[in-house]
C-alpha cells in the first residue's frame, strides 16, 4: 500500500495519467482486500476513493477497456461497503 501511495506524486495524474491511474487502481485493489478482512468500512471508502481517482485517470488517458475493470473493481468494493453499513 504504501508503494502505491509513494508512485502517485511521481506519476501525476497530469504527467502519467494512465501511469497514475493504474496506481490509483492497484491502491484501490490493496485497500479493498484489507476491507474485506477488516472488520470496519474505512479501508473499503478509501477503496472506492481510490478507484474513483483511477477512473479519472483512465477517462484523461482515453482507455475504455481499463475503466470498464476498475468500475467492476469499485462495484465490489461499493457492494461490500452498502452491505456493512446495511
Amino acid at each position: 500500500m504504501a508503494a502505491y501511495r509513494a508512485a502517485l506524486p511521481v506519476r501525476t495524474l497530469q504527467g502519467l495519467p494512465l501511469d497514475w491511474a493504474w496506481s490509483q487502481n492497484d491502491l484501490g485493489l490493496v485497500l479493498s482486500r484489507l476491507g474485506e478482512r477488516e472488520g470496519g468500512t474505512t479501508r473499503l471508502e478509501e477503496a472506492v476513493a481510490a478507484y474513483d481517482a483511477a477512473l479519472d485517470g483512465f477517462a484523461a488517458a482515453g482507455t475504455t477497456a481499463n475503466i470498464n475493470a476498475c468500475r467492476a473493481n469499485r462495484d465490489k468494493a461499493q457492494a461490500l461497503l452498502a452491505q456493512r453499513k446495511g
